[in-house]
């Protein structure tokens, strides 16, 4: 298979590099991968749940991508894999209004694979994990690539939207809000909005 290289666009504190947020979000890794929710995955917990292959969620997980609260947006890719992977209306709703949802409804919308008792997260992505190593490797990475290319998730298309996700989470740490979003947060305030 060839692979492709992504520019490294920068970012610090664990943000965007060659592979992205938590070293995870922006390459594709042809082993399934699995996320394991147990309680919030909010902002970046959130967008590396997005980019993994299948989801396992405690029924009383909670997900939200909040950043527009702060004068942010989720620039992990979280905004464009939110609105590929909910109805578009119902993911602006979310990303809009940066309320939090249910892993109820997570699963509903097919954001969660499996949703299982609380305390059982990990233990059932565990048993996921197991039951796809029984099968053929090879096949199972040929699968994974032809699925995410009827997803439309070709990757260079990936890249170019990441690449202009990247130029637009640039673009907004440069303003006022985004420094006003910051220093609410901090000191646990209201931000006070000026569209700068």
């Amino acid at each position: 298979m060839a692979t492709a290289s992504l520019p490294n666009s920068g970012g610090r504190g664990g943000g965007p590099g060659e592979t992205g947020f938590g070293g995870y979000t922006w390459h594709y890794i042809d082993k399934p991968t699995i996320a394991a929710v147990e309680g919030y995955a909010v902002g970046g917990g959130l967008e590396m749940c997005l980019a993994s292959d299948l989801v396992v969620a405690s029924a009383d997980a909670t997900f939200a991508l909040p950043e527009v609260k702060r004068g942010f947006f989720a620039g992990a890719d979280g905004v464009q894999r939110l609105a590929r992977q909910m109805p578009a209306k119902v993911a602006l709703d979310y990303l809009l209004t940066g309320r939090p949802f249910s892993a109820e409804v997570a699963h509903q919308w097919g954001l969660v694979s499996r949703l299982v008792p609380a305390g059982t997260a990990l233990g059932s992505a565990l048993a996921l994990a197991e039951e796809i190593a029984a099968n053929a490797p090879l096949a199972v990475a040929a699968t994974k690539r032809v699925a995410h290319a009827a997803f439309d998730q070709v990757w260079s298309e990936e890249i170019a939207r990441h690449q202009f996700s990247n130029a637009q989470r640039i673009e907004i740490r440069g303003t006022a809000d985004f420094r006003e979003g910051v220093a609410a947060f901090l000191e646990k305030r209201t931000p006070n909005w000026t569209g700068t």
